[in-house]
């Protein structure tokens, strides 16, 4: 019985394609003229994601839904008249984005369970950020300096989906809106 456990499980992991966690790499507008739909670029060339804002008719970018593989979620401003405080929800967790400190949109802290990761801007600049947790990082910047549209991620870590989409989009949002 052992020993076909031992077969089985061999089998397993030689004939199907290991499962691992995405890393985003990019992302950009959808349309040049709009930032109400993002396309999201991950590390797999066929693997892209989507972000849309659900209210975008009404002017609201409040909330935004994303999709990416099998996974989606909802990025949303905790209550609307606190830009301060966010939540990204999806894979089953719930992710809490707030300001470090209250009105300072530069610094933000994302939490998830047990662990905390800080993203904010680097050098001061609003078109470079940078995320770390112990040896991880995320370091996201404009492609093009001045044109708030494509955003290149190197990601250094082995984050969720929904922990990197809070530490790249919710900043990303302030700079934009």
């Amino acid at each position: 019985m052992r020993q076909l456990y031992f077969i089985l499980l061999f089998g397993f992991w030689v004939f199907f394609p290991k499962i691992q966690a995405q890393n985003i790499i990019g992302i950009s507008t959808k349309y040049d003229n709009r930032f109400d739909q993002w396309i999201i670029v991950t590390d797999s060339s066929d693997f892209t994601g989507t972000i849309e804002a659900t209210w975008a008719s009404l002017d609201d970018y409040t909330e935004w839904q994303y999709t990416l593989g099998d996974q989606s979620g909802i990025i949303r401003m905790r209550h609307k008249d606190n830009p301060n405080v966010w939540e990204v929800l999806g894979g089953g967790t719930i992710i809490q984005a707030r300001t470090v400190f209250p009105g300072e949109l530069g610094h933000w802290q994302m939490q998830s369970g047990r662990y905390s990761v800080d993203v904010e801007m680097f050098r001061r600049d609003p078109e470079q950020w940078l995320a770390k947790y112990k040896k991880q990082e995320i370091f996201f910047y404009t492609y093009t300096e001045r044109d708030l549209r494509d955003w290149v991620v190197e990601n250094k870590a082995s984050f969720s989906l929904p922990m990197q989409l809070g530490l790249i989009f919710i900043p990303i949002l302030q700079v934009i809106f």
